[in-house]
């Protein structure tokens, strides 16, 4: 055997894979540098102040793998070669003994089958005798062997190029020698049967398999909670995430239906701009009630903004004929690794196992119908005091008093989003409120901390609020907020108040008729979504006694607030001992000069105090965790990183995912820039941008796809790490088309569609200043006409007036002057169903699932008030049977469709 062939066989190889290999592995070659009297120095790690990537190279530890590997490769050959050599000897001696076997039973049978033949006459025609039967199934393992066989065969008739390897053996008939009729019929195919030139074809499908293996990297376990137990195959299904999207076909009508609609909503809003200058500017999108929509015609335009519609309608049709058919009937990609959703259905089902979210963002868990039930109903109790409520007196608080003014039920929801719209700004203006991540980055970067004085050091130091939400004092709350809310809004109005009625916002003095409505408003909504709400848990109701809320839309400002106003009242910002202060919701971050981390905790306990809560602070420490921030100080230097929870799955959206391709690139860029502002300085971004490419390859994306994407991001990522929006920029907003994810959008540009209509248009009146239009024959340039379909009210600002035929003027709409040539249009394209929505619906059939008996007994137990035993059931006269002694309106916490029950 020659050896030298043998290496070069198999080195080359090797060499074709480490041109892939060596592209994915490069780091980034640094230079640093430090400057000297404004000139740019080189220096060390240490004393620099600028780095810059000056070039990429491959990987030390993967060259000297890529070396050893050439070294081993003969042996490794070898040993393969041998490996086979053997298991094709093996393989012929099994055979061997087979056709032994088979020659035997002929020879002993042959004349017993005959026999047996002539004896059945006509009879014995009709089916294959018992013999021939085996003769067929020995024929048949034959075949599956020989086929085995010439797979695992290296000789040198198979190595020929061009050689054809020999067919398998095919069935022998019934009543014939097996041997006989085989050898038979191999020559006849070999002879007969013409070879099949190379085409090609089968190149690439081995790239092909690599690449569903790739892809397949994301298989993991996965969370589950005590007593859980399930399949190793089942949690690699899962592993997917619950962001996972099925995959859709190619659909070219959505393109056609979304420009349809798109078409009926431009023209209505051109009409009411045209009607009124000020359309946009008392409508807030917050305050949107959700009607019946009504099938009403769309208004007509005038001619030459019907002809901009047209070749706007003409452009989406030839992009439609533009897709081609294969792309249409292609199948949905990765189908193989898609997760077997009726198999994970009916497992769960069996075991009463429903799939949520965990607390921290650490992935799915598997838990038990009962561990939930309970571990709920424990927390609830533990955190919340919460009074069962029966289901009769909350259905009857629901009606009117016979002798009473009809009042309509109002509930939490649309009252708890103006509140929370109302205190967006005064959150915004609380200092020690911390907005995010990015907005705690800002501010420690503008920190420029002092010398410190002798024999004392800058701590860092985190405290915790325990139990926020459900320890808050409400009433004293509400208290605070409004006082909070009235000086923000009134205070040039407002008159001297006493300071003793601070807390509890006593009479402020005579204010407007305007404003105390607004004040009444504003009251009675804080009322409607914070007191008295109820909440649904296994068919019990449960009226929460004190605290705030979660889930209600204001609980989060009313929580800031009321920390706001102690530490405020603290004087914590001015503390020259507390260069920092942050606080985000109920975790609290300082920077404390200290001389012992024991005198750091003890000293924040004694400068703040929430009413009612218990702030537990960690001694200071050099280093600690915060949000996705790992923290640390040294002497006056501070810096930061990224933290990973620990049980994080870091489940992103897989390649395999039906999301398109610019969806998961601008995921992966926008992680990008969460790791540039989570780090401070640029060594450490490009250490996390490391764990980031690892993490998406492990998700089944294609190294050098990622790398690509790190590549041409990676600088501006880091320079606009820490940019905020100017929101004073000339952005005339947005137009957009409402569609959902779909293989077919890959085709369309929105800003084509855009520019064709929008500058057709505006060349349009360009033409008609001039008179142009007046002369024009072609069909696409109308003459101006006072025809101007159903814009029959516009407002006289929004018109100007151009040339007629006659020597006259007409004074017509402008479109000019509404600004909507200045939008950009975009698609809003909808995900389509996901692992999650299919989790949630079989969560809720677990957990949810009720005996209809069951349901049936409790309402015929329900009683009027004053009848504990006895009396007349519930009934939809019981409004007029019965007078209720109270008129409060108790607030049901109706469940969010938007919003999973549980996770």
């Amino acid at each position: 055997m020659d050896h030298k062939a043998i290496f070069d066989s198999f080195t080359g190889a090797i060499r074709l894979r480490w041109k892939d290999v060596k592209n994915d592995n490069q780091t980034p070659n640094l230079t640093y540098y430090r400057v000297v009297d404004g000139v740019k120095v080189e220096s060390s790690v240490s004393e620099s102040s600028e780095v810059e990537v000056t070039g990429w190279m491959v990987h030390e530890a993967v060259v000297k793998e890529y070396a050893e590997l050439l070294k081993d490769a003969l042996p490794i050959a070898l040993r393969a070669i041998a490996i086979v050599e053997n298991t094709h000897v093996a393989m012929q001696v099994k055979m061997e003994k087979k056709k032994g076997v088979q020659k035997a039973a002929d020879a002993m049978n042959v004349d017993d089958d005959a026999a047996a033949r002539k004896a059945e006459g006509e009879a014995g025609k009709a089916g294959p005798s018992v013999q021939s039967l085996v003769d067929k199934a020995v024929a048949g393992k034959m075949k599956s062997l020989q086929a085995q066989v010439q797979k695992l065969s290296i000789g040198k008739t198979a190595s020929k190029p061009g050689t054809k390897k020999s067919t398998s053996t095919p069935k022998a008939k019934p009543g014939a020698s097996s041997t006989a009729k085989t050898s038979k019929k191999v020559a006849v195919k070999k002879s007969d049967k013409p070879k099949k030139k190379s085409d090609g074809q089968g190149k690439g499908k081995g790239k092909a398999k690599a690449k569903i293996f790739e892809a397949a990297r994301f298989k993991n376990f996965v969370h589950t909670s005590p007593g859980v137990v399930v399949p190793e195959r089942l949690q690699y299904e899962l592993s997917v995430g619950l962001k996972y999207m099925f995959h859709s076909y190619s659909y070219k009508n959505v393109i056609r239906k979304a420009y349809n609609d798109f078409e009926r909503r431009l023209r209505w809003r051109l009409k009411f701009s045209f009607e009124s200058a000020n359309a946009d500017k008392y409508f807030d999108p917050d305050y949107e009630v959700a009607k019946t929509k009504k099938k009403v015609e769309p208004p007509r335009l005038p001619k030459w903004l019907e002809v901009g519609l047209s070749k706007g309608k003409q452009f989406v049709e030839t992009t439609i004929a533009s897709i081609p058919e294969q792309e249409v009937r292609r199948g949905a990609p990765d189908i193989a690794l898609a997760p077997n959703a009726s198999e994970i259905e009916a497992f769960l089902k069996e075991n009463d196992y429903v799939v949520t979210l965990t607390d921290k963002n650490l992935g799915l868990a598997v838990s038990q119908r009962a561990w939930i039930i309970e571990q709920t109903t424990r927390i609830a109790a533990l955190t919340i005091d919460i009074a069962a409520f029966g289901v009769d007196e909350f259905l009857l608080s629901k009606l009117t008093p016979p002798d009473d003014e009809h009042k309509v039920p109002m509930f939490y929801g649309p009252c708890g989003k103006f509140v929370s719209k109302q205190l967006k700004p005064l959150i915004r203006a609380a200092p020690t409120v911390i907005h995010g991540t990015k907005d705690l980055v800002q501010k420690l970067s503008k920190l420029d901390l002092p010398h410190p004085p002798n024999g004392m050091q800058y701590f860092l130091v985190t405290g915790d609020v325990v139990a926020f939400y459900p320890n808050i004092p409400l009433h004293e709350c509400m208290g605070i907020v409004k006082l909070m809310w009235l000086k923000h809004n009134f205070e040039k109005d407002m008159m001297t108040y006493n300071s003793t009625t601070e807390r509890d916002g006593a009479h402020l003095g005579h204010l407007g008729s305007q404003m105390r409505q607004l004040e009444q408003v504003f009251n009675r909504c804080l009322e409607v979504s914070s007191s008295k709400l109820v909440c649904q848990f296994q068919n019990e109701y449960f009226l929460q006694k004190r605290g705030l809320a979660m889930g209600v839309a204001e609980s989060p400002d009313l929580a800031n607030l009321y920390g706001w106003y102690f530490e405020e009242k603290a004087h914590v910002l001015t503390d020259l001992r507390i260069p920092f202060y942050g606080r985000y919701i109920d975790d609290t971050l300082a920077i404390v000069l200290a001389h012992s981390g024991n005198e750091v905790s003890q000293y924040m306990a004694n400068k703040l105090k929430f009413d009612g809560c218990q702030i537990l602070w960690e001694p200071g420490s050099f280093r600690l965790n915060f949000l996705d921030l790992t923290l640390s100080i040294s002497g006056r230097k501070l810096e930061w990183r990224p933290f990973r929870k620990p049980g994080n799955h870091m489940e992103r959206i897989p390649w395999i995912s039906g999301h398109p391709l610019d969806v998961k690139r601008g995921t992966f860029i926008g992680e990008m820039s969460r790791l540039a502002v989570l780090s401070s300085t640029f060594t450490i971004y490009l250490e996390a941008l490391q764990g980031l490419v690892a993490l998406y390859t492990k998700r089944g994306y294609p190294r050098n796809e990622v790398t690509n994407w790190v590549r041409k991001n990676l600088r501006e990522r880091w320079e606009k790490r820490l940019s905020e929006k100017d929101d004073t920029a000339n952005d005339e907003g947005v137009l957009v088309l409402k569609s959902h994810y779909n293989p077919a959008w890959n085709y369309f540009h929105a800003k084509e569609l855009g520019d064709t209509i929008f500058k057709y248009w505006l060349e349009w009146y360009d033409r008609a200043d001039r008179g142009a239009n007046n002369v024009s024959t072609n069909v696409d340039w109308p003459r101006p006409t006072v025809n101007v379909g159903d814009l029959t009210a516009v407002d006289g600002t929004l018109t100007s007036e151009f040339p007629d035929t006659v020597g006259g003027t007409l004074r017509l709409p402008d479109i000019r002057k509404i600004g909507i040539c200045n939008r950009r249009m975009i698609v809003s394209r909808k995900r389509t169903r996901n692992l999650f929505d299919l989790t949630n619906l079989w969560k809720k059939m677990v957990l949810q699932e009720v005996d209809d008996n069951e349901v049936s007994d409790r309402v015929s137990e329900i009683q009027l008030p004053g009848n504990s035993t006895a009396g007349p059931k519930f009934s939809v006269n019981a409004r007029v049977e019965m007078r209720i002694s109270h008129d409060e309106n108790i607030h049901r916490r109706s469940p969010s469709p938007n919003k999973p029950l549980f996770g």
